[in-house]
């Protein structure tokens, strides 16, 4: 059975966006424009408090070596060192796989995903009796965190590219 839709693509060019018939192009514009606004008022305070707990979790081990968390737990001091290195040498590498996965399951589900299981590592920090256990933790960590960054940035996926990239900069530098 072969069903076709009521809204039909209306494309002028193979480049061009493909702008539904119903719609003429004043529109489709002003459509486009609240997607951005809503883009920008409701999902982006969001991923930047991610951005931020992402930051913080990064500095967190250091900032625990200065109330003497390896002496608490009874664990040598390159312990710290170990996982730290463990943590970097693991986000670094998992970016690209993080990144394909982001693409294959989409943003709406990699990224609420990987983040919930994120915190509950993070989490699980209080229960760290072991330099095995404190490294393999901070692996898993940096696994969940390598997709994080690139699988946010590529939602240009869902909108122009220089909308993005003028969104992007003018929250970076904060014009």
């Amino acid at each position: 059975m072969n069903v076709r839709s009521d809204i039909e693509l209306v494309s002028a060019l193979p480049m061009d966006r493909a702008i539904p018939r119903h719609l003429d192009a004043d529109d489709f514009a002003r459509l486009s424009r609240r997607v951005v606004l809503k883009f920008d008022l409701l999902l982006l305070p969001f991923l930047c408090l991610l951005f931020l707990l992402n930051s913080l979790d990064k500095s967190n081990v250091g900032n625990a070596e200065s109330g003497h968390f390896t002496e608490d737990l009874g664990l040598p001091k390159a312990a710290l060192n170990v996982s730290v290195a463990w943590f970097f040498a693991v986000f670094v590498s998992c970016q690209p796989i993080g990144a394909f996965f982001g693409r294959k399951y989409g943003m709406a589900r990699w990224v609420p995903a990987t983040m919930g299981l994120w915190g509950v590592c993070t989490a699980l920090h209080v229960a760290v009796q072991s330099q095995a256990q404190l490294v393999t933790l901070r692996v898993l960590i940096a696994a969940l965190e390598s997709g994080f960054y690139p699988t946010v940035v590529s939602c240009r996926l869902f909108f122009e590219a220089c909308e993005v990239d003028h969104g992007l900069t003018r929250r970076y530098l904060q014009i």
